[in-house]
């Protein structure tokens, strides 16, 4: 049985708009909840850094997968459906019964899940600011993009598309009645969790035929890897939650260290024959250089 967003809160003064009370607004304690969240968010910013500075140093974004870009978009914005919902009461409280402090102490879920979400896809804004040239189309005079490009910018239409069906979803669940509410979040919950599941599949599976780090930040994926669990314990500790709204990014958070066993293995055992006569029958999928070439990217670590 699904915990309400209603009777998630034990008591309070207050009520929130959303048939329910405004609990957990007490000035006392929560110290350590807030610094926890607080070292959460700016480790999630910071994580993100070492990325974001390899993908513009390098100009290229050799190596991601156009699917795990995909699958991390649509859970992300899942998780955001989900998370927007059932915290929903604890922003009403923010306007009605609670603090300035209480009332950040209560949204820490809100805020940590928004950022993880604007860094991922500044990731893929990045990704698509620095495809690879070597995808243009040789027979074209016009020098157009392959089919490789045309997948990529598809995906990237898709993404788009579900974003808004999520704003869309978010924006009517708030004025229906809680069961069907509820069963929105639920279902953006359960959304999350299969695609974070197989999010880093995709990953996974270019960089073994790749056999290269290539732009992967090591840094960030040993920063996220761990800290997905501290994640995983704040968002638990949120008001309004239950386990749909974490579940993914523990999940994530494993095979994220799958990952970065595999890049940390490449790194120190680097695979030189990436321009076999296989590559352009692999480039569409795995963003492989044209035979004859090699891959040449800086390590960040």
């Amino acid at each position: 049985m699904w915990p309400s967003i209603a009777t998630s809160h034990r008591h309070g003064a207050g009520h929130n708009g959303f048939g329910g009370s405004c609990d957990g607004g007490s000035e006392e304690g929560g110290l350590v909840k807030v610094l926890l969240g607080a070292f959460i968010t700016t480790g999630i910013m910071l994580s993100y850094i070492p990325q974001v500075s390899k993908l513009i140093k390098t100009k290229s974004s050799l190596g991601i997968s156009v699917w795990f870009l995909l699958l991390g978009s649509i859970g992300g914005g899942a998780t955001i459906g989900n998370i927007v919902i059932m915290q929903a009461p604890a922003v009403a409280c923010c306007f009605t019964e609670w603090s300035a402090r209480v009332c950040f102490e209560n949204t820490l879920g809100i805020t940590q899940v928004f950022t993880q979400f604007f860094c991922f896809h500044m990731i893929i804004v990045l990704f698509y600011v620095y495809f690879p040239k070597h995808h243009a189309d040789p027979s074209d005079p016009h020098g157009h993009r392959n089919a490789a490009w045309r997948e990529a910018v598809h995906v990237l239409y898709v993404i788009i598309a579900w974003l808004g069906l999520v704003v869309l979803a978010d924006v009517i669940a708030l004025h229906i009645a809680e069961d069907i509410r509820l069963g929105i979040a639920t279902l953006f919950g359960f959304t999350g969790v299969v695609t974070s599941f197989i999010q880093f599949l995709p990953q996974i599976w270019t960089t073994f035929k790749l056999k290269t780090v290539g732009v992967l930040s090591i840094p960030t994926m040993a920063m996220q890897a761990p800290g997905s669990l501290l994640f995983v314990y704040s968002i638990y500790l949120q008001p309004g939650t239950n386990w749909t709204s974490w579940i993914s990014f523990l999940a994530a958070g494993i095979l994220q260290g799958v990952l970065l066993v595999m890049c940390l293995y490449f790194k120190h055992h680097p695979y030189e024959p990436l321009h076999r006569e296989d590559a352009p029958e692999r480039a569409p999928l795995l963003q492989s250089p044209p035979t004859g070439s090699s891959i040449v990217i800086e390590d960040d670590v």
